[in-house]
């Protein structure tokens, strides 16, 4: 549910102020009532790549960030209760094969 509010508030196109403000409000309560349950969200961007948390679906040969480093994520991982509930889906940095 969370995803497909992040991806309704995501998308362009002519919607009015007044519903866009209705579905955020909507978003940030169902997001406060999880996190006060004990949900987390795993957004690993920048961190070393661990396979316990992040299930890597492709790698990018890159000089920009260190090996088995996390450079995007496709999609956010959850942890309820500090158990995982959901990877996150992440690409991973890989050196550059002719480096």
């Amino acid at each position: 549910v969370l995803d497909n509010f992040e991806r309704a508030l995501a998308t362009g196109g002519e919607v009015p102020d007044e519903f866009r403000t209705g579905i955020e409000m909507i978003y940030k309560q169902l997001s406060d009532i999880l996190s006060r349950s004990g949900l987390k969200v795993l957004e690993p961007k920048g961190e070393l790549f661990d396979p316990a948390f992040h299930e890597a679906i492709a790698r990018e040969e890159t000089e920009e960030a260190e090996p088995n480093t996390v450079i995007d994520v496709l999609q956010k991982g959850y942890l309820l209760h500090e158990r995982l509930i959901r990877p996150a889906l992440v690409r991973v940095a890989a050196p550059r094969a002719d480096a």
